[in-house]
C-alpha cells in the first residue's frame, strides 16, 4: 500500500489501532496527537516501517478545519484516506 492517511483521534483507542493497522500495510501517515503517550505511539508506528508525520496538536474542528488535509497533501503529495475519529 502506498496510500497516505490522515488519522485523528489521539494516541489511544480507535485512533491508535487504526494508525498501527495502516502502518503495518505500509501507508504514509499524518497522525496528530499529543500528551505523554506520543513517544510510545511514534515508536510503534516506526517499528512497522511506516513513514509518519506526527503533529503535536490535536484536531480542533473550528480552528483547523481542512488544515490537516492540506498538510497531508503537502507532505505526501496526496490524501487517500481520512479517518477523522476525533471526539
Amino acid at each position: 500500500m502506498n496510500n497516505s492517511c490522515l488519522i485523528t483521534g489521539g494516541p489511544t483507542g480507535i485512533g491508535r489501532a487504526t494508525a498501527l493497522a495502516f502502518a503495518k500495510e505500509g501507508a504514509s501517515l499524518l497522525f496528530p496527537l499529543g500528551g505523554r503517550r506520543r513517544p510510545k505511539v511514534a515508536l510503534e508506528i516506526a517499528k512497522n516501517g511506516a513513514e509518519a508525520e506526527l503533529t503535536s496538536r490535536a484536531f480542533t474542528p473550528r480552528r483547523r478545519r481542512g488544515k490537516l488535509d492540506d498538510k497531508s497533501v503537502e507532505r505526501f503529495g496526496s490524501l487517500d484516506v481520512a479517518v477523522k475519529n476525533a471526539g
